[in-house]
């Protein structure tokens, strides 16, 4: 077999080059589909005016748990959620082979939580034990009204039953999916 490589094209590289673009558009669309990433990026590079904050341009309710009673407010808050997302986050890539730093959580587009329990940091940040964060959100990994989902729940499963919670009920893996 034999590539024919002498085929006419009908391309125009002019059409492939880089053009300005309509920010007014661009910003509620990225806002919409959760590019906060690219937000900070074209935030960075000054594509936005200084008056349109990073902070303005994130809507949600997005926090970071270091408190009880925040964690008691949050766990209300997942018991609401028809379902969750959920990841560890590790000190290496592989999660097996480091300490699990922190969890997130996500019950809704508009609400997520960080709850850092491990974070090994020069300036001392409050933070809550793993064993007591695991033991409170028991609750909601165990309940089977709401539905669970991850990134390679292989390995995050498994730090759920070290901790002695047995959630066996509705997973997808955005992993497997993939």
């Amino acid at each position: 077999i034999q590539l024919k490589s002498d085929v006419p094209l009908n391309f125009d590289w002019s059409q492939c080059a880089i053009h300005q673009f309509n920010k007014e558009n661009l910003l509620p669309l990225l806002r919409k589909w959760g590019f906060q990433s690219l937000i900070k990026d074209l935030y960075a590079k000054g594509h936005f005016a200084p008056e349109e904050t990073l902070e303005n341009s994130i809507s949600g309710n997005y926090k970071c748990i270091n408190t009880e009673e925040d964690l008691m407010k949050s766990i209300e808050e997942l018991k609401k959620s028809k379902q969750i997302a959920f990841s560890f986050v590790s000190s290496k890539s592989v999660i097996p082979l480091g300490v699990t730093v922190g969890l997130g959580m996500v019950g809704t587009p508009e609400m997520a939580y960080y709850i850092p329990f491990n974070h090994q940091t020069i300036n001392s940040v409050p933070q809550l034990k793993e064993k007591y964060v695991l033991s409170q959100l028991k609750i909601i990994f165990e309940d089977a009204n709401i539905k669970k989902m991850g990134y390679d729940l292989k390995r995050q499963i498994p730090i759920l039953k070290i901790n002695g919670i047995y959630s066996y009920k509705s997973y997808f893996d955005s992993l497997i999916a993939s």
